[in-house]
This record gives C-alpha cells, sequence and structure tokens, in this order.
C-alpha cells in the first residue's frame, strides 16, 4: 500500500490515492468513536475506583491527538497515516502498563502494525511491528510496572463488560480495515488482470503490425530492387544508416555501407555539394534534386538523387542510374559541337582570306571539338621544307615553330612515315616513342595525334595535336580529327588555287613582274605608310632606247627576249622590298620604298650603267641597249601614286630630248 504514491500522473493511481484518503478519513472516524467510548468507559471505572484516577489523563491526551488528527485534514496524508498507528500504539502501550499482560494492550499491539501495514506499507508496519515487540517483552519482565503516570491496576479490579466492549471494538475496527483492504486488493488486481489482458492484446497487436511493417518493407525493397534505384537513409552528417541497391543488394555490401560517410564515398566537391542539399532539405522541409558522379571500377557512373525529408534529422535519398542519358547527352552535344565546327570551317574554305588565316581558324575549330594543349598545320614546301601555323598556351611554343622554318621533312621520322603510309599516327606518350624527334623549346607534351593532308592523292602537310597527359587520344579523335584535315586539304588547294589567281590578276604575262594593275593596288598601300610614318618614298621610270627600231630590225620575238632579260636585270638590280612592274610597252616602273630622291638617282644611275654595258643574247643574236630614266620623290603636294608617276614620266621626257641613255630627276 505504501508503494502506491498518491502524487502519481496516471487517473488509476489517482483514483487509488482518493481511495486511500477515504480509507483513512473512515479509519479515523471509528477510532475517534472507539477512542470517545473508551473514555466514556474508563471515566466510569475512575469514578467507582478513583484511587486509580491518575491515569485518566494520558487517556485524554491520546484522545485529544486522535481528534487532532481526525478532523485537521491539511496536516497530510502522510502525518495522518503515521498518526493513527501511532494512537492505535500508544493505547497499546497505556493498556499494557496499567492493567497488564492479560489485559487490552495485546489487541491494541496487533492492531497498530496491521493498521500502518494497511495505511503506510511494509516499513512502517515493520518499525510498528518491532516496538510493540519490545513493549510486550518488556511488560513480560516487569508485568507489574507502578509509576508515574502509569498506576497499576490488578486484574481483578478490571470490569469484565468494559473488557469486552474495548476488546470488541478494536477487533471490530481492524477487521472493517481488513475488509476494505481486501475489497481494495480484489478491485486492483481485477484492474490489473483487465489491464494485463489489454497489454497482452494490445502486444498482439503491436507483432502483428510489426510483421506487417516487415513484409512491407520487403515488399518495398523488393519493388526498388525490380527498378533498380538505390535508396539510401542517410542522417545530417552525411552518414548512410541504411540502404537498399538494385544491383548490389547483398547482406555484406548493404553493411559495408552502413559504415560509410558520403563525404567518403564521394568526390570532393560533389560530396559537399550533395550534404549541402541534405541540410537544406531538412531545413526547410523540401525535396531536393542533384546529380553527382561516383567512380565504379574504374569507370565514371553518374546518378541523378532526389533527396527527402524523412525524419527530424534523416532523408531518404533516391539515387537514379543516368550514365545512359549522361553518355548519350555528351555524345549528341559532342556530335552538335562538331557539326557546327566543322560548318564553321567549311564556310573558310572559299573564302577570300589567306591562307595561314583559314588555316588558323580550321585550328581554332579543331580545339573546339577537342581537347587540345598544341595544335598546328605543317606543310610541305619544295624540297621537302617545312613551314608551318598552330596554336597553344604553352611556353616555348613560338620558338618550336620559328626553329621548324629551317628543317625539311627527313629531319622528323614521324612525318616521313605519315607521308610514305599516308595514314594517321597515334602515340600514346612520346616519351616512350624511340622515333620522336626532340626541338628547341619543345613544349611538355605526351600524347600525339597527326594526320596526313593529302591533296589529289599526294600529302601536302600534317595536322598534328598534342596534350600533356599521357594515353590522351583515341580512335573517336581520329575520325573527328580526319574530317578537319580534309577541310584543310580543300582549303589548302584553294587558297594556293586563288594566291595563283591573284597572281596572275597583278602579274604581267610576258616578264612576270607586276602589271599595271598590282603597281597601282601596292603602290597605294606604300603611299599611305609612307606619309603615316612620314618616310621617304621615290618613283623611277625607265625606258628602252630604240626599242621600237630593234624590234622593226630583228622582229618582236628577239624584241621580247630583250625585255624579257632587261625585267630579269630589275629584279637583281633593285631590292626585293622595291615593287618593280611593267607599266606599259619597254615601260618599267619602279617604287623604291624608304629611298629619297638623291639616294634613288643614285640606285637608278647605277641600273642605267648596268643595262649599257650588257650584251643581251636573243634568236636574231646578241644584241646591246640603253635606258633613259626619270626620277622623283613623294612630297606633300601629290595626292596620290599616279601623280608621282606622271612627275617621274616628265623627268623620263627630258632625259630622252637629252639625248636617251641619260637620267633625269624633277
Amino acid at each position: 500500500m505504501g508503494s502506491l504514491s498518491n502524487n502519481h500522473p496516471d487517473s488509476r493511481y489517482c483514483d487509488l490515492s482518493k481511495w486511500q484518503g477515504k480509507t483513512l478519513d473512515l479509519l479515523y472516524y471509528i477510532a475517534s468513536i472507539c477512542s470517545a467510548i473508551e473514555l466514556y468507559l474508563i471515566f466510569n471505572y475512575f469514578q467507582i475506583n478513583q484511587s486509580f484516577s491518575g491515569n485518566f489523563f494520558i487517556f485524554i491526551c491520546i484522545f485529544i491527538v486522535t481528534l487532532l488528527l481526525t478532523f485537521v485534514k491539511p496536516l497530510g496524508y502522510k502525518i495522518r497515516a503515521n498518526g493513527l498507528p501511532a494512537i492505535i500504539l500508544a493505547f497499546g502501550i497505556v493498556e499494557m502498563f496499567t492493567t497488564g499482560l492479560s489485559g487490552d494492550g495485546r489487541i491494541f499491539l496487533l492492531a497498530a502494525p496491521v493498521t500502518a501495514l494497511l495505511l503506510v506499507g511494509s516499513p512502517g508496519s515493520a518499525i510498528f511491528s518491532i516496538l510493540s515487540l519490545l513493549t510486550y517483552i518488556i511488560a513480560g519482565f516487569t508485568p507489574y510496572l507502578n509509576f508515574a503516570p502509569f498506576q497499576f491496576i490488578p486484574i481483578e479490579n478490571v470490569t469484565d463488560q468494559y473488557t469486552w466492549i474495548t476488546s470488541g471494538l478494536v477487533f471490530s475496527s481492524v477487521m472493517i480495515g481488513l475488509l476494505l483492504l481486501g475489497w481494495k486488493f480484489s478491485s486492483v488486481n481485477q484492474q490489473t488482470s483487465q489491464q494485463n489482458s489489454q497489454l497482452t492484446s494490445e502486444s498482439k497487436s503491436l507483432r502483428e503490425l510489426t510483421d506487417n511493417l516487415q513484409n512491407r518493407e520487403l515488399e518495398l525493397q523488393a519493388l526498388l530492387n525490380a527498378i533498380g534505384d538505390k535508396v539510401l537513409v542517410i542522417d545530417n552528417q552525411g552518414r548512410i544508416l541504411k540502404s537498399t541497391d538494385g544491383h548490389y543488394h547483398s547482406a555484406q555490401t548493404v553493411a559495408e555501407s552502413h559504415r560509410k560517410n558520403i563525404l567518403r564515398i564521394l568526390p570532393q566537391p560533389q560530396a559537399s555539394e550533395v550534404l549541402e542539399q541534405i541540410q537544406d532539405a531538412l531545413q526547410f522541409h523540401q525535396t531536393r534534386v542533384i546529380d553527382y558522379c561516383v567512380n565504379e571500377n574504374g569507370q565514371d557512373r553518374w546518378y541523378s538523387g532526389t533527396i527527402s525529408p524523412f525524419e527530424i534529422d534523416k532523408v531518404v535519398m533516391v539515387c537514379r542510374d543516368i550514365t545512359e542519358s549522361i553518355t548519350s547527352s555528351y555524345r549528341e552535344r559532342d556530335q552538335r559541337t562538331l557539326a557546327n565546327a566543322l560548318k564553321n570551317a567549311a564556310s573558310l574554305v572559299n573564302s577570300p582570306l589567306d591562307l595561314d588565316e583559314v588555316l588558323s581558324r580550321v585550328l581554332a575549330a579543331v580545339g573546339d571539338v577537342v581537347s587540345v594543349d598544341v595544335s598546328s598545320i605543317i606543310l610541305i614546301g619544295d624540297r621537302g621544307v617545312l613551314s608551318g601555323i598552330g596554336r597553344s598556351g604553352l611556353s616555348g611554343f613560338q620558338k618550336k615553330m620559328e626553329t621548324l622554318k629551317n628543317l625539311s621533312i627527313n629531319d622528323f621520322q614521324t612525318l616521313r612515315t605519315m607521308k610514305r603510309t599516308g595514314n594517321p599516327l597515334l602515340i600514346p606518350d612520346i616519351a616512350l616513342y624511340p622515333a620522336w624527334s626532340s626541338l628547341a623549346g619543345e613544349t611538355k607534351t605526351h600524347s600525339y595525334l597527326g594526320c596526313p593532308i593529302k591533296i589529289k592523292g599526294r600529302v601536302a602537310g600534317f595536322l598534328s595535336l598534342e596534350n600533356v597527359k599521357p594515353g590522351f587520344f583515341n580512335r573517336e579523335h581520329v575520325e573527328k580529327l580526319q574530317s578537319f584535315v580534309d577541310l584543310a586539304a580543300t582549303a589548302i588547294e584553294n587558297a594556293r588555287l586563288q594566291q595563283e589567281t591573284q597572281k596572275m590578276a597583278i602579274s604581267d604575262e610576258l616578264t612576270a613582274l607586276f602589271n599595271r594593275r598590282g603597281l597601282m593596288d601596292l603602290g597605294r598601300r606604300e603611299i599611305d605608310r609612307a606619309r603615316r610614318f612620314n618616310h621617304p618614298l621615290s618613283v623611277a621610270i625607265l625606258d628602252l632606247d630604240n626599242f621600237k627600231t630593234i624590234n622593226d630590225t630583228y622582229g618582236h620575238i628577239a624584241g621580247d627576249q630583250m625585255l624579257n632579260q632587261v625585267a630579269d636585270c630589275c629584279r637583281s638590280g633593285f631590292r626585293d622590298i622595291d615593287i618593280i612592274a611593267r607599266y606599259g610597252g619597254d615601260e618599267i616602273v619602279v617604287l623604291l620604298i624608304e629611298n629619297n630622291l638623291e639616294q634613288a638617282y643614285q640606285i637608278a644611275n647605277r641600273f642605267r650603267e648596268s643595262i649599257a654595258n650588257r650584251v643581251f643574247k636573243t634568236d636574231a643574236g646578241n644584241l646591246s641597249t640603253t635606258v633613259s630614266i626619270g626620277v622623283a620623290e613623294l612630297t606633300k603636294e601629290m595626292d596620290n601614286l599616279t601623280e608621282l608617276i606622271d612627275t617621274a614620266d616628265r623627268a623620263l621626257y627630258i632625259a630622252k630630248e637629252a639625248g636617251r641613255n641619260q637620267i633625269m630627276t624633277v
């Protein structure tokens, strides 16, 4: 009874606490009535036997305490519950030491621990049992105590009716308490049985629910295994608490996954990004989707993870393998990039740009399709001499291209091999390729891929790619590069044809010098440059003396042969930077770049003397001739090249009038 606390929040214990309080009140009422009757009987007894009336004072004190504990309920249950067996024990002690072992004291001593057991439980009952036993033992050794305030009353002086009445009242009180206790224990036992039955039923339902959940979990796992998605339960620290895998769902694999953390499984920065999405999903209670890549057995696998909040600190992450979709997307993207690059490169094939510009843009288009560190196009010139153009951000590359201009194809076994076989050459690591020829300023590349550029079945050059990573290039790169090689071949052929066409348009058919059109196009540029940089510019116009007589005497063939040889003398007598053109008939104009009038006069005079001392071999025999020359310098007053040539032409007229074989200036 004492183990049932009256402060327990459960309703059952609240009911029991009320029952305890009501039972205690009832017992106190009974005790008060018994005490009042006992006091009345003792009062009558002591009136008759006044010699023993001193004991009446003790009974009055006990009766007052009984009334106090009966009606002063705010004292609390514990004080009142311990007070009742203490009152009964006090009555027993008084009875024991006033009437002896044969009096009512034995019954009170028996009732005290029983009442304590009823109200405060076993510990209180044990204490009162010990006190009752000690009292009985002491009374047994000293059965006739006679000291204040106790006065021993011999048993023969105690009225028998008083004895059985008080004994009956005590026994009635104890029996009523025991009956109430038994009734309540029966009620509690019934409630306990009902609760046990309810708990048994609930336990059975819980087992059925657990079995059902396990079966549902197995069905869910089988379903997830069937669709091939991975499902992970992950906490907010990235630890994998539970997992299932459609492809690898053995117990060992799952157990290994449980000991892993996504920060260890995924590479950075993907792991941090996934963990951030997990924490966002938990914080904002929203679903997040993220794509990530995992290396499995040396191959990259792409997954799309759908992250959904599961508990306060856990999420469910459903991972779907999207590798094929990503690969297909990348393949389509590469194909689109290749198509666009080829389209852009193809548009340059027939463009009016010069060859170097076209080839440079072809290399740029290659860089859009293939990740390279060095790309170059090497052309084979006369006698195998090499020339090239390239693109690279690596140091030393330009020095390598400058060195290449002084070498021929015979200096490179790799180029000779491609020219001989006509096939591409793929070198995974040039450091392990014994036939590789390194140049001064060679960049630190490892992978090499080269394809020969063929024009009408003849190898005219090479398209080469290099990468700093060993083993970077593969057969797929060869196929892509071949498309650009074909475009490069077409561009080179068209550019050469265009150059030849342009050269024919501005060249004299007989002498191979520039014609009047070429002179005017190139001359205008030199006029603009001379004015922009404030540099001198002069012109010399020369005319063969008596050329008409030579044609009439020896024929036009001999005249053409002589004019051709004079053109050769011009090419050897003037500088490469000077512009030499056949102006018309036997007149030749020479633009003397960055020469003033005095310098131009000296140069022209030397040329005149060389012609006068030369013998020209023709079909009509050895012939000789002289030239008259007019020289003029560009001035600020002249608006264009035509005015400069007209000024020199006036000087030529003066030289002719002066007797030919002369040089004049204006």
